[in-house]
């Protein structure tokens, strides 16, 4: 309070009278006079007190604006996503993910720095202040927008009238067919660096536009697996320059980084995601017979399974006989800088040790695309239980499978007859062991294998059933009776309305019950396709999960205008739920897989109820 104030207040009670008319005849006695003045002296003494409390609160204030940041709380040589003191770790990180200033910590490290990250930290390190207020203060002074570096682009290979409408009989599925065709055109960007240093950015470039996984609001990047899907819709659209351009980007990855990374920003240099890109040009060789581009591929394409074999092999006895098999297995023992908050909160109270192996294991799930899912847990309602890397899964080795036959083939088109041995030699290997490893002969399924337990994990998920699709069976395990038997065991898992679930577990992690997925709907519909030869049940079975698939896709759309990410299995149209972000639109492999069956169906499929 000013003196002024002080002074004002006095006056208006009247306890100045004293002083201002002491010229004036007055009758107040003596002892009135000395009441006045007692009282006077009091106020004045509880205001000057007021004072003294006011100048201290401020130089406590003062003292805290001068403050260091708060430390970064780990060991710095511990491995993570990157080197990074700004996107990967360090102080700056630590404080902003941790403040709750912003809603997702993928935003900050999505934006690019408008000066050089010295220069920034070092303002950061002065800043005083770190209040939420402050920090965001800070960072939009010292940080362009998230996404600022990803420029929208429209696909030169994009034509208003696809071809495949023609196939599509129904007209309201024609309409949605272009509808969602339509998309690509809001989904298709490149990264722009030109006015950042080269350190400024957290995004991974590469040479030609390429399409996000979903809406920008959290995807601003492409990502590895998610795009074999979207390749499979641009095929059918016709875009083949930039299915093209999205498989030389990912071998533009391999050659410089030595893998495909999760997806386009450094804070996935740490993970990669199950291995597509062999597949992605099987799938652009049997729509262009495009030999040229194979071949030249190929010297990369090995290298990309030598990564897997090299990095992540697992030796594994089963029955006293050792088998070699492939595992996800990410080196890191801090929190994911994309999800850095969330992570912190789920190792709290652990000691140290238990810290770091809870962050493997997560960003290990984080690597196998299924992030989260009970398939990685001892309890599945226990976060804390995650032990992914000790989990053989069943679909990364029937991938892996797939991919050296397709490299076999192609090695063979190349006239290279002792790369094609390698390759067959590798797949009869691995054969055997998902045969052994795998396969449970009662319940006829391949089941995930825990090596902390010594044993297979006999829960429905739909990876029990990709070796169907890679074909990495032989014909004394899968016969004609073996089916039946298997879709027996399986009647509950077809019969939804809305796809197959991820799983019957309800734990609200996104890769469970009662989610489905564009690319589990694909793996089951295409390994059904597989044996049609064998089974009667396996072709109704297909035709009924293509259209509920497609009935689920168009409801959602006709209800929203959007195409999801994950479906509801009960709820036709609706999407589904859980997991560390929100629903996601866009949406990049359920495009894709929607553009496939309608060329390939259209003549029969129709919109169903919603």
């Amino acid at each position: 309070m000013r003196l002024e104030d002080l002074r004002g207040r006095a006056m208006g009670e009247g306890l100045l009278d004293y002083t201002l008319h002491a010229q004036q005849k007055t009758t107040t006695t003596d002892i009135e006079r000395r009441a006045r003045t007692a009282r006077c002296f009091g106020i004045i003494m509880f205001e000057l007190f007021s004072l003294c409390l006011l100048l201290l609160f401020s130089v406590v204030r003062v003292a805290y604006s001068q403050a260091t940041p708060p430390p970064w709380p780990f060991p710095l040589d511990l491995p993570g996503a990157c080197d990074s003191m700004v996107f990967c770790k360090g102080s700056l990180l630590y404080t902003i993910a941790m403040s709750g200033a912003f809603s997702d910590s993928k935003d900050f490290i999505d934006s690019p720095m408008k000066m050089e990250p010295d220069y920034v930290i070092a303002a950061f390190n002065k800043l005083g202040n770190y209040s939420n207020e402050n920090l965001v203060l800070f960072v939009s002074e010292y940080f362009d927008l998230p996404g600022a570096d990803l420029i929208a682009t429209v696909p030169e290979d994009f034509t208003d009238n696809p071809a495949f409408l023609k196939n599509i009989s129904n007209d309201d599925l024609k309409a949605f067919g272009l509808a969602v065709h339509e998309i690509w055109r809001n989904l298709t960007g490149r990264f722009d660096h030109s006015q950042y240093c080269d350190e400024c950015y957290s995004s991974i470039q590469v040479p030609y536009p390429f399409i996000t996984a979903g809406s920008r609001v959290d995807f601003r990047e492409y990502y590895y697996w998610d795009t074999y899907w979207s390749l499979h819709g641009l095929l059918v659209s016709g875009m083949y320059n930039t299915t093209k351009g999205m498989i030389s980007n990912f071998l533009y990855l391999v050659d410089t980084i030595g893998f495909v990374p999760n997806g386009g920003r450094i804070y996935y240099l740490n993970r990669s995601q199950p291995p597509m890109l062999t597949q992605m040009m099987r799938l652009y060789y049997e729509e262009t017979k495009d030999k040229d581009f194979v071949v030249a591929s190929l010297p990369t394409l090995d290298k990309e399974y030598q990564f897997w074999l090299t990095n992540r092999s697992i030796s594994v006895t089963v029955a006293g006989k050792q088998y070699t098999l492939n595992r996800y297995d990410t080196n890191n023992n801090l929190p994911r800088p994309e999800a850095f908050a969330d992570d912190m909160q789920t190792v709290e109270g652990l000691p140290p040790q238990q810290q770091y192996d809870l962050f493997a294991a997560i960003a290990t799930a984080a690597e196998s695309g299924w992030d989260f899912s009970s398939r990685w847990f001892h309890d599945y309602l226990d976060l804390h239980s995650m032990v992914t890397p000790s989990i053989i899964p069943v679909d990364l080795n029937a991938i892996l499978y797939r991919n050296e036959i397709t490299l076999a083939r192609y090695h063979d088109m190349a006239n290279n007859t002792a790369k094609r041995d390698y390759y067959l030699a590798q797949a009869s290997a691995r054969m055997e062991a998902i045969t052994q490893v795998f396969w449970d002969a009662d319940k006829k399924q391949w089941f995930d294998y825990d090596m902390s337990l010594q044993r297979n994990n006999p829960t429905w998920y739909p990876s029990n059933i990709l070796p169907l699709w890679a074909g990495a069976y032989d014909n004394q395990t899968i016969t004609s009776d073996v089916l039946e038997s298997m879709f027996d065991e399986l009647f509950l898992v077809f019969n939804f309305s809305g796809g197959i679930p991820t799983s019957f577990i309800a734990d609200k992690q996104q890769w469970d019950y009662p989610n489905a997925w564009a690319p589990l709907q694909y793996f089951t519909l295409m390994g059904l396709e597989h044996v049609f030869d064998l089974s009667k049940t396996a072709r109704k079975l297909y035709q009924d999960l293509a259209q509920e698939w497609v009935t689920t896709n168009y409801c959602g759309y006709k209800r929203t205008g959007y195409m999801f990410e994950k479906y509801d299995v009960n709820m036709v149209g609706y999407p589904g739920g859980g997991g560390q972000y929100h629903v996601q639109t866009g949406f990049g492999w359920s495009n894709g897989l929607l553009l496939y069956l309608l060329r390939k169906h259209g003549e029969t499929l129709i919109t169903g109820s919603c």
